[in-house]
């Protein structure tokens, strides 16, 4: 309810394939790290922004005492999924100075033609804490007569 990540709850997998993302990575120093630094697309908020697309993605989590995990979560975004999602729901005011901001601050990704980059240095700032993970079970529809 207040976003606070919640330990050992159980969470069932997505058998939808855009939600599965594998990388490779090390536990080194108490510190996990991934060591190929690829694209991630994971759907997120319908509501506010629909994918997390990331180029070149860089993770770093710490274990804290006990059971907690902290780090960040890290690449380049296209800025335009980042303006939409700030936009389009009034959570900025300022919407022509966030669009022209984001645009001029865009920091990779450039488009051939106008040379514009298209995408924006971001980082998602992460805590996690154990849970367990299910298979989804196969879903069974089955025709009910009515009488």
């Amino acid at each position: 309810g207040d976003g606070s990540p919640r330990h050992f709850m159980t969470y069932r997998v997505d058998p939808d394939p855009r939600s599965h993302n594998e990388f490779k990575g090390e536990i080194k120093d108490g510190q996990i790290t991934i060591s190929e630094h690829k694209p991630l697309r994971l759907l997120w908020n319908a509501l506010s922004s629909p994918v997390l697309n990331l180029k070149n993605t860089h993770l770093r989590l710490r274990m804290l005492k006990g059971d907690t995990l902290d780090g960040l979560l890290g690449g380049y975004q296209p800025w335009t999924e980042i303006y939409f999602a700030f936009s389009h729901n009034g959570i900025v005011g300022d919407r022509p100075g966030l669009y022209w901001a984001m645009k001029k601050t865009a920091d990779a990704d450039p488009d051939p033609v106008t040379k514009q980059n298209m995408s924006i240095s971001t980082a998602y700032r992460i805590t996690a804490v154990p849970a367990f993970v299910v298979d989804a079970p196969q879903l069974r529809y089955q025709s009910a007569e009515v009488k």
